[in-house]
């Protein structure tokens, strides 16, 4: 896998979005080496070979080793940043090291299709937790 840090929010938002739509703006809203684009060159048994990383710690430190193997705490980083107020109401729980991605767009024809894979090195320790 290899990781491109250097990116816009709008870089990003395209990347998510593809080319069927008309990105108005976009903002990104965490730590700025808390997100990045990929190319995985297929190592990674997903169905797409390009994509973004949206992180709560840092998104250089993903690695294929650490995503394939599913590795928990190899990836361990906090940026002690602030989480996010909706997820900390829903969860009655205090979130941290949020990131998220805003996009304001027009689609091109009358579909909207975005495919994403949500992936966590520490998903095997939190399952069944408070969240």
């Amino acid at each position: 896998i290899t990781i491109f840090n250097s990116t816009s929010a709008l870089d990003i938002a395209q990347t998510l979005m593809g080319n069927s739509v008309k990105i108005d703006s976009a903002k990104i809203l965490c730590d700025q080496n808390a997100f990045a684009k990929f190319s995985s060159n297929n190592v990674l048994n997903i169905p797409f070979s390009e994509g973004v990383l949206l992180t709560t710690g840092n998104a250089s430190a993903v690695d294929r080793s650490a995503v394939k193997n599913l590795m928990p705490g190899l990836i361990d980083f906090n940026l002690n940043t602030p989480g996010n107020s909706f997820l900390n109401s829903l969860s009655n729980q205090s979130t941290e090291d949020a990131c998220e991605v805003e996009v304001y767009l027009k689609p091109i024809g009358n579909q909207l299709h975005v495919d994403y894979i949500f992936g966590s090195e520490e998903y095997p320790e939190q399952v069944n937790k408070f969240y």
